[in-house]
């Protein structure tokens, strides 16, 4: 296949784009719901240069280590999911920094062990590498405690899709286009999770392209859109119940809604 030749390159690319939008998200990281945007972007831009440095390594102890290095922002992606999602649809999350930091005690006891398994042999039963369309990787084969881990992970995912799913519910048509357009993003990482095994799909990186999706629909709803500085849900309730004509402005007194 011809265009599996640019791999690194289109991998490479990824994280360049997935670096800007956080750059950029970081500007306003204290508008209401995009907090914690920048930080899940900067992580899938580091997902993407661990999966390069992998491809293009030649050694396997520095294929091992790069493959190693992917773990933490992937792990930790799932979670700044759901902080993004729990802080776009909820007002009430003033202390969703706390239920972060202890969330995140069992993926940094997770990244621990994949990095000392070599002593322990806890998290991974095999360690190998394939060539699959002339891109090599490392694979491994979880062990029980690993799959744990992995499953601990995938709920902030699924809890994600589905807080954002019931907020579709309660959106007027105005915030449903864009709503909508975040909820299919978001699904497109839930979902490849269960459906790659099923279409066996092992190439080496492809995970981080499913993140694509996710992040660019966050970056379009929650950071090119001006109306979204305040939460969906506190704007919808407010022009609900609000007889008389209202003007949103910024700190800056620009007109946003």
């Amino acid at each position: 296949m011809p265009w599996i030749q640019g791999y690194p390159y289109y991998l490479l690319m990824g994280s360049v784009l997935s670096f800007y939008m956080g750059i950029s998200s970081y500007r306003h990281r204290k508008s209401a719901g995009r907090r914690y945007l920048w930080i899940l972007m900067l992580l899938v831009s580091l997902i993407f240069i661990a999966t390069a440095g992998e491809i293009m390594s030649s050694s396997f102890q520095v294929k091992l280590w790069w493959k190693n290095m992917q773990q933490a922002p992937l792990f930790l992606s799932a979670l700044f999911t759901y902080a993004v999602v729990k802080e776009y649809v909820s007002p009430s999350a003033e202390r969703l920094p706390v239920k972060l930091a202890i969330f995140s005690i069992p993926i940094a006891l997770d990244v621990l062990l994949i990095f000392t398994d070599t002593y322990h042999h806890l998290m991974r039963s095999e360690v190998g590498m394939a060539t699959v369309a002339g891109v090599s990787g490392i694979t491994v084969k979880p062990t029980l405690l690993s799959m744990a881990f992995i499953a601990y992970d995938q709920l902030f995912g699924l809890y994600a899709v589905c807080l954002l799913a019931v907020s579709l519910m309660n959106r007027p048509r105005a915030f449903l286009r864009r709503a909508f357009l975040l909820f299919v993003g978001l699904l497109v990482p839930v979902v490849s999770v269960f459906l790659l095994p099923l279409l066996k799909i092992t190439l080496t990186g492809f995970t981080a392209f499913t993140y694509l999706p996710a992040i660019i629909a966050a970056y379009l709803c929650l950071f090119i859109d001006s109306k979204s500085t305040i939460y969906p849900l506190t704007k919808i309730k407010i022009l609900e119940h609000m007889k008389d004509g209202v003007v949103l402005t910024d700190r800056n007194d620009n007109i946003i809604g």
